[in-house]
């Protein structure tokens, strides 16, 4: 965003839109994290089943298997929710709450 040609009385507001923007995109890459957590636990059990079971069982599970390793992949190739941990994520949300808190004020 480039602040130089706004009007001075414009960049609380624009800085308000940035800041709900980077916050959704942080949210939404901190739920992506917690959801390949989920996945790769979902895989372990799944992949433990499949030992156990036969027949159609089997089939099932390994049916299951494929899709979960398809939805983990997908949100993998978002490189920016596994170069980051949710730690830091967390910390970037916590200070986009606050900016927004301030420039709402402004």
């Amino acid at each position: 965003m480039d602040y130089a040609d706004a009007k001075p009385e414009d960049i609380p507001k624009k800085l308000v839109e940035k800041h709900k923007k980077l916050l959704s995109e942080s949210k939404t890459a901190l739920q992506n994290i917690d959801r390949i957590k989920i996945l790769e636990e979902k895989l372990d059990q799944i992949n433990h089943w499949i030992e156990e079971s036969k027949g159609k069982k089997k089939e099932e599970y390994l049916k299951r298997k494929e899709a979960a390793e398809a939805e983990l992949a997908k949100l993998r190739g978002d490189s920016s929710s596994t170069k980051v941990s949710a730690r830091e994520f967390e910390q970037r949300i916590a200070e986009h709450e606050r900016a927004l808190e301030y420039w709402k004020t402004q």
